[in-house]
């Protein structure tokens, strides 16, 4: 939900409840991943770079996409 489509307060609220409740998971996340990769063989850490990548450019493209479907939605019709 974006700032602009919460009706009211409670719904405000709730959003600002949750995205404090993902700064907290992404912190809590990012703080131990730091022990975890101490396990991690050197292969293992380069897989999980590499797919960590991937992803990172999917959502890039993703948002890329989505940004030019709202500047002409011609380009790119949505599937029905």
């Amino acid at each position: 939900m974006l700032h602009n489509q919460a009706a009211g307060w409670g719904q405000r609220i709730a959003l600002y409840v949750c995205i404090g409740a993902v700064c907290l998971a992404s912190y809590l996340i990012l703080r131990l991943s730091a022990r975890g990769a101490r396990w991690l063989s050197p292969i293992a850490m380069s897989i999980t770079v590499r797919i960590m990548g991937l992803l990172l450019a999917a959502v890039a493209i993703q948002f890329m996409l989505n940004t030019l479907r709202q500047i002409n939605p011609g380009w790119f019709p949505t599937a029905s």
